[in-house]
């Protein structure tokens, strides 16, 4: 299964339709990675630089922030958010195979990307290799389709294009709290924690919550202007029943489990929930020690 690759309408569409949603999350997992004044931080699959941005603020002038994203088009609207940083790089990484020096970074952050990754495992070893001795690795992923809020649409569009079902189950399969620290554990990290961040976000209607997706963008909406119009109508009309959301203006709720909203909306809200994990490594001849977070 290939990387995602945002296009031009996905990635400009992105920060209109999920900027408040993954920026809810982003102060837990900064705090989980220890981010603070002075360090240097990686930010892999920065997208618009959200993230980023947060982490520079607490790095202060002293510290440095690199974005990473292997998306031209995302690693470009992270660029223009942070032209005027001088303590922040912007770059194309491969986040499974990163160009970057070892033992570089005090901290690493992955905010709702890892799930992205054909082979979460090689990323976070690429993780713990760039931090140094002690250093933290903080990531936040989805859950369940039913807790998150735009990657739900993934399951549904498999359903009419079976094609897509593996890179749909994907999006979902750090969801488990023991898969995710099984993960970090076996690539190094010691004392993983993991834990789970909730909010609800309001939709005025179910028309209002696939805009989004009927213009293309965001991942979700990327691979939905790809389908045919029935099978686009077919996919808007099981989406709309599935979350509950009136077609007409009232509340949804949507819960992220780690970055991942959880669309339930007997009252029509968009309740999210987001799960961090926390884990340190043994110092060892050939790998430093560092700690490693994993947001779902």
């Amino acid at each position: 299964m290939a990387q995602l690759m945002y296009d031009a309408m996905a990635a400009a569409g992105y920060e209109r339709g999920f900027a408040r949603i993954s920026s809810h999350f982003i102060p837990f997992l900064l705090g989980a990675a220890g981010v603070t004044a002075g360090h240097r931080v990686l930010d892999v699959a920065t997208g618009t630089g959200l993230a980023a941005e947060a982490a520079r603020a607490l790095v202060g002038s002293i510290g440095h922030v690199t974005a990473a994203d292997i998306s031209a088009q995302m690693a470009e609207r992270a660029r223009e958010r942070l032209k005027a940083a001088p303590n922040a790089t912007i770059q194309i990484e491969d986040g499974q195979a990163l160009g970057l020096p070892d033992a570089s970074f005090d901290a690493v952050i992955c905010s709702l990307g890892l799930m992205f990754f054909p082979d979460p495992a090689r990323g976070l070893g690429q993780f713990r290799r760039v931090l140094h001795n002690g250093g933290r690795a903080a990531v936040s992923v989805n859950t369940v389709p039913e807790r998150s809020y735009n990657t739900r649409i993934h399951p549904i569009i498999a359903r009419y294009e079976p094609s897509l079902a593996a890179d749909a189950a994907r999006l979902f399969s750090l969801g488990n709290e023991r898969t995710l620290g099984t993960l970090f554990a076996a690539e190094g990290f010691r004392d993983v924690k993991i834990t789970t961040e909730k909010h609800a976000f309001g939709v005025g209607s179910f028309d209002e919550y696939f805009d989004h997706v009927e213009r293309g963008w965001g991942s979700a909406g990327q691979v939905f202007v790809s389908l045919s119009p029935d099978t686009q109508r077919a996919v808007a009309k099981m989406s709309g029943a599935m979350s509950g959301i009136p077609a007409v203006p009232s509340r949804s709720k949507s819960r992220s489990c780690s970055a991942v909203g959880r669309n339930k909306s007997p009252s029509c809200w968009t309740r999210t929930v987001a799960k961090i994990g926390l884990g340190e490594s043994e110092q060892s001849a050939m790998l430093p020690a560092h700690p490693g977070t994993a947001a779902q």
